[in-house]
């Protein structure tokens, strides 16, 4: 029984023993700290104090209106910082031509700081002879001295701006503050280079080049002048050839002869058809001759005087016979003259003509001239676009040239970046932080101290303290296994309380039932918090276990529920004296409220969920509500104490979780019935189960109620 007793002890860690063992040891602790920040002191004392200064650059772009680019273009390329290119100008300010500079300028191959070739000690002369340090013989003074230069050096890009921080430590104030002011001022020459575009030796290579554009220039343009000549491609008005320009001129003066050609043939017709009529008074041509016009008006005056002899003469009279007699010599006249006019037209339309065929022979020979010379453009035009195609680049090559060449020679020329902050030379070391380096010396060694202190006392056991388990029958075991085999497995997964049986021996003439329901009570209790489960798996048996637990809790004091899930009501009717109270199967069904399913118990400060008046397939409906209302519960009460009844361990399952404290109720300790539900619990994920040994009596004077 001793061994088995000692498989079942579940061990626990002594807080109180924890703390009192580094109590013990706090002499021993102090001691160490003090010691340890001695040490620290006297190192400190050892250690160059390092100073450290840096610089910060503005990236901008400096251009003015004298030395930017004429174009927007260019400006805004020019303006454009993005973080690549300020991660350029970082790796530009670590170049190593800059730091070969500046090392040769401060001679820091002098400097035993730089150079740790100049201050080997002998010690450090045999380790290296022996292979136990770094031996830089094959390397040489400049690379050493470079390397220390870079691991002193810092430069970063400051945060969500574009600045550069250029920072350089060194056990020489003076020279801490010099390097990065030296960084700096090369880095501004090297933009300033960067900026001037090709060097004078790149311009000079460009001048042959440049005089061979010339040349070639010099050459297309003649043999475009020369093609021009040769084809006889002179130009007129508006860039036309002389050619073109005579067969416009040619085929405007051909409209105008023929359009005169038409005017006078229609005239002639019209002065013939008035003569064949009679009528000339409908032929304009006649009508405007000025000799016409005169007879007209002549026999208009004979007409109006032989009319006013008419009316006082008779017609044979001799004045009348010889108005008459005119009249006709006037029309014989008018009728001459309008054959004359008619002989004028035709003769000016022949006219018309031939001059009509000869320019159109004209302008038969100028069509061959002008097809000559348009195919003789398409080879000037060739000419010409070659010749033009070489001046353009030349001209960029000039203006390119030309501005290359007045960069150089500007003795002024702003960089993309402005030093706003120099190096100040520092009075006081960053590093060592004498009183932060103490401090974290002696507080550290003490923590340190007590980690270990209590890792000591935890490895050796003086500050755990064992509780008992569940004792395991042997005999009562359903699958058949060995009695080792049980104890193993029980300590494996040890209860969370002990029972009754294990505390016979010292409790020696209590009441069976009462110690049972005290242990499960004061074990439950150190819980602090938590949901139980109450089963009473022997059939026929009502037990009033959840109810006797409940009210010791809240004893205690501690807020405690009772859910009535039991089927027959015994919680409800045990601590309000009816079941007629709406309740969890009412919650379920949707039928009354969550405030209207809480009630008090009538015997203690215990509440009690009731179990309800609506049926069981009602509520069944909405089982899957039923763990967020214990969730619910939870968050409200300290303990929430599930009596389930004669429920299985399928129905456990929709009311317990891995922490349930799930409690057996059974009046026979040795019924092979606890082990089969252990086992079934084990096998589901769950906890091994508190065996609590029900006494009737004693439940009944508890409670109150008789089962």
């Amino acid at each position: 029984m001793a061994g088995e007793h000692e498989l079942n002890r579940d061990i626990d860690v002594d807080l109180g023993g924890i703390f009192g063992s580094i109590w013990r040891n706090k002499f021993r602790l102090l001691v160490a700290s003090i010691v340890v920040t001695a040490i620290t002191f006297m190192v400190l004392q050892v250690i160059s104090p390092r100073y450290r200064s840096e610089a910060r650059i503005l990236i901008q772009a400096s251009d003015t209106i004298l030395t930017g680019p004429r174009d927007n273009t260019s400006t805004q390329i020019q303006t454009n910082f993005d973080d690549p290119a300020i991660a350029s100008q970082v790796q530009l300010l670590q170049s190593r031509a800059i730091a070969q500079k500046i090392s040769n300028s401060l001679d820091l191959k002098s400097k035993s700081e730089f150079d740790p070739a100049l201050n080997r000690s002998r010690i450090g002369s045999i380790l290296s002879s022996l292979g136990l340090s770094d031996n830089n013989s094959n390397v040489t003074a400049e690379d050493r001295v470079l390397e220390t230069y870079f691991d002193k050096l810092e430069v970063f890009q400051a945060d969500n701006a574009r600045v550069i921080v250029v920072r350089f430590w060194s056990e020489d104030p003076e020279l801490a503050a010099a390097v990065p002011n030296m960084i700096t001022e090369e880095y501004l020459k090297l933009q300033e280079e960067l900026k001037r575009g090709a060097n004078p030796e790149e311009l000079e290579q460009l001048e042959p080049e440049l005089k061979a554009l010339r040349e070639g220039v010099m050459k297309a343009e003649a043999a475009a002048a020369e093609f021009r000549q040769t084809s006889d491609l002179l130009q007129g008005r508006d860039n036309d050839t002389l050619a073109t320009q005579e067969l416009s001129e040619l085929s405007t003066e051909l409209s105008r002869v023929r359009s005169q050609l038409s005017r006078a043939e229609a005239n002639a017709a019209s002065i013939n058809q008035a003569l064949q009529s009679g009528s000339l008074d409908a032929a304009t041509s006649v009508l405007q001759s000025p000799l016409i016009q005169r007879l007209r008006e002549r026999q208009v005056t004979l007409d109006a005087q032989l009319s006013d002899l008419q009316t006082s003469l008779l017609p044979g009279h001799p004045r009348v016979q010889r108005l008459k007699s005119q009249l006709e010599r006037l029309s014989e006249q008018i009728r001459d003259e309008a054959k004359k006019i008619t002989t004028s037209l035709q003769r000016e339309a022949e006219v018309a003509r031939a001059r009509e065929a000869d320019l159109i022979q004209q302008r038969n020979v100028l069509k061959s001239e002008a097809g000559r010379v348009g195919k003789a453009q398409v080879q000037l035009r060739a000419l010409e676009r070659e010749a033009d195609a070489q001046r353009e680049l030349l001209n960029s090559y000039l203006l390119r040239f030309r501005e290359a060449e007045s960069r150089q020679n500007r003795e002024f020329l702003p960089a993309d970046a402005y030093v706003f902050a120099k190096a100040q030379v520092q009075s006081k070391p960053y590093f060592p932080k004498k009183l932060p380096t103490l401090a974290g010396a002696f507080f550290g060694t003490l923590i340190l101290g007590s980690v270990i202190t209590l890792a000591a006392g935890v490895l050796s056991g003086t500050t755990v303290r064992q509780t008992y388990g569940q004792p395991f029958n042997a005999a009562g075991s359903a699958n058949g296994m060995s009695a080792n085999a049980q104890r193993l497995h029980m300590a494996q997964t040890p209860p969370l309380a002990p029972t009754m049986d294990s505390l016979q021996g010292h409790a020696a003439g209590m009441d069976a039932g009462a110690m049972s329901m005290s242990v499960a009570s004061e074990t439950v209790s150190m819980m602090g918090h938590g949901r139980i489960a109450v089963l009473a798996p022997e059939a026929g048996k009502r037990s009033l276990t959840a109810i006797v637990l409940a009210r010791a809790l809240a004893a205690k004091p501690a807020s405690v529920i009772v859910v009535d899930m039991t089927g027959s009501a015994t919680p409800t009717q045990a601590m309000l004296g009816h079941q007629t109270s709406p309740g969890i199967k009412d919650l379920l069904a949707g039928v009354a409220s969550f405030a209207d399913t809480l009630h008090c118990d009538r015997s203690s400060n215990a509440h009690i969920m009731a179990s309800g008046n609506s049926s069981a397939q009602m509520a069944a409906q909405s089982a899957a509500q039923l763990p967020m209302i214990l969730d619910a519960l939870q968050q409200t009460y300290e303990y929430v104490i599930v009596d389930c009844g004669s429920a299985d361990v399928g129905g456990l399952s929709r009311v317990s979780n891995i922490a349930t404290v799930n409690i057996l109720d059974v009046s026979n300790t040795n019924n092979p019935l606890i082990s089969i539900i252990t086992d079934k619990l084990l096998q589901a994920g769950f906890k091994a189960p508190l065996i609590v040994k029900g006494n009737a009596q004693a439940q009944q004077a508890a409670t109150g109620f008789a089962v």
